[in-house]
């Protein structure tokens, strides 16, 4: 199985938001939180895909939706 980097996913997942001419709004949105996803990865030192587990997601959503 081919190793994908984190990094080369966000790009395809914009380009891909891009490429089916989503709203502004909701193209924005996904950007937004792609951005928090590739910090987040970056800090826990995660550099592909396959090293992402459900407690790394479920950090992420507690960090991004706590108030």
């Amino acid at each position: 199985m081919e190793k994908i980097l984190v990094e080369d996913a966000i790009e395809e997942l914009l380009f891909n938001d891009e490429a089916r001419g989503l709203a502004i709004d909701t193209a924005e949105k996904h950007t937004k939180f792609l951005e928090m996803f590739r910090v987040f990865v970056i800090e826990k030192q995660i550099s592909y895909i396959d090293e992402v587990e459900p407690c790394h997601i479920r950090a992420l959503i507690s960090q991004c939706f706590s108030f």
